[in-house]
């Protein structure tokens, strides 16, 4: 972290009602699952995603690239969507979109399950976090997606009635918010 007096360093301070720290896939999922259990909910409106990367599972896709990874071992029913059902909402995307052949055999299973191409499983996320910023049905997740590291969480209010206030430190690199928002080198939300 660069002192507070470091010309290149700016100050941001941004409320949110939830800072979510990390974008891969189990970010995601609460992220939908909010989306899903209360679809106008104000939570989702002044949320904060906070990921050096900047966006939903881009680090994560990275290290399966780098790894060599062609098929997770995951079977199709462990995702991000928050469908109710077993095995729904992925296989569902591969068939809609012409991918079945992209699913293969989990070897040493009992079960006949299947585990999605690391392509599939990246492209399903990609299209689940669109409308979570509001591709589809509103801007459920129209608020910010910060490029940062959280570097220090330090509680508000040590004594307080409300544990859960908390102010977070960020190393920014780069920040892009959805309304476009702007940049600098070290700020706290």
């Amino acid at each position: 972290p660069r002192s507070p007096d470091d010309s290149a360093a700016s100050a941001l301070h941004v409320d949110a009602e939830l800072a979510v720290i990390g974008s891969g896939p189990a970010a995601l999922a609460l992220l939908a699952r909010l989306a899903r259990d209360d679809p106008s909910s104000a939570l989702l409106h002044s949320t904060l995603v906070i990921d050096p990367s900047g966006a939903f599972c881009t680090a994560w896709a990275a290290k399966l690239r780098s790894q060599g990874v062609s098929h997770l071992r995951s079977p199709t029913f462990v995702h991000p969507h928050p469908s109710r059902r077993l095995d729904d909402a992925l296989h569902g995307y591969a068939a809609a979109h012409g991918r079945l052949r992209e699913l293969r055999p989990i070897e040493g299973v009992e079960r006949q399950w299947q585990g999605p191409s690391s392509r599939l499983f990246e492209d399903f996320c990609e299209d689940l976090a669109a409308d979570l910023r509001g591709g589809k049905e509103d801007e459920r997740l129209a608020g910010c997606h910060v490029a940062a590291a959280a570097t220090d969480i330090v509680p508000l209010f040590r004594d307080s009635a409300l544990p859960w206030a908390f102010d977070i430190a960020l190393d920014i690199n780069l920040s892009s918010c959805s309304d476009g928002g702007g940049g600098g080198s070290q700020g706290s939300g």
